[in-house]
């Protein structure tokens, strides 16, 4: 398997946290949940076979994706086949950056999988082309950063406003709050609501919601030997009930079994 990762050149590494290449999967599980959070992502596939995504509780298929789609900030975790020897790009934004490059209000991806050609229409078709016809991963990054700073051109601006709220929460996601933050910027809360939709995609509520469940993953990472209420209180849930049915809601496990069950990769988790 190829794997390759790198943080895109400026001006772009304002915007985009990450771009992935890898070629070659070939993961030993036929289903995957990939838990929410803080990322738009676009993902180009390098293969022509689809790929499908299936309901949560019955793991019937719903839809099949296919060459590239575009994931917003979910409600729950997604559960879709990884593909078997499959070859990707995955592009994730950093909170707030995908604006400038889908150039349309980002609460219209909220909890949804949305077709890339819907959105991009032939210009990604060239990409696609392109990306398929290079030689390494190194051309493919080039190609793709080449593409995203020629669409955005001056549109790459930063809201200064989404900015201070985002770093304020994760700075301190159980301890802020909300109205206080919205506040201290002089919006009201309906406006102030409105403009972080359209950047990030999801309320702040939300957004702060999946940041303390993400900072709940993180422990579990880091923890062997954990005391669940203290866990709870530590990230900013009121009483470990509470933290219970937000883990659950976001990932579809027990807390206590995804200490077993969870697979090599970060926020997923395989379905065998």
């Amino acid at each position: 398997m190829i794997f390759r990762q790198i943080t895109p050149r400026p001006p772009l590494d304002s915007f985009i946290d990450s771009i992935v290449y890898y070629s070659g999967l070939k993961p030993d599980f036929e289903m995957i949940r990939r838990f929410p959070d803080t990322s738009i992502i676009i993902v180009i596939d390098l293969k022509n076979t689809s790929k499908a995504v299936y309901d949560n509780i019955s793991l019937v298929p719903q839809f099949n994706l296919k060459k590239g789609w575009i994931a917003g900030i979910q409600k729950e975790f997604i559960t879709y086949d990884p593909g078997q020897n499959s070859s990707m790009i995955v592009i994730q934004f950093k909170p707030g950056g995908a604006l400038p490059f889908l150039q349309i209000p980002n609460e219209i991806f909220f909890n949804k999988i949305i077709e890339l050609e819907d959105i991009w229409g032939y210009e990604f078709i060239k990409l696609r082309e392109r990306l398929l016809n290079s030689l390494s991963p190194d051309n493919c990054f080039n190609i793709l950063e080449e593409f995203l700073i020629n669409k955005t051109k001056d549109k790459l601006v930063i809201n200064p406003y989404v900015s201070y709220f985002i770093e304020s929460i994760q700075k301190s996601p159980h301890i802020v709050t909300l109205s206080r933050i919205i506040e201290k910027i002089g919006f009201s809360q309906k406006h102030f609501i409105s403009i972080f939709k359209k950047y990030v995609g999801t309320t702040p509520k939300h957004y702060s919601r999946i940041i303390k469940f993400q900072e709940t993953l993180v422990k579990l990472e880091d923890n062997k030997n954990i005391n669940w209420t203290q866990l709870a209180l530590q990230t900013g849930y009121y009483d470990q009930a509470h933290f219970i049915n937000e883990f659950k809601q976001f990932s579809g496990i027990q807390p206590t079994l995804y200490k077993t069950e969870k697979g090599e990769y970060f926020n997923y988790l395989p379905i065998k």
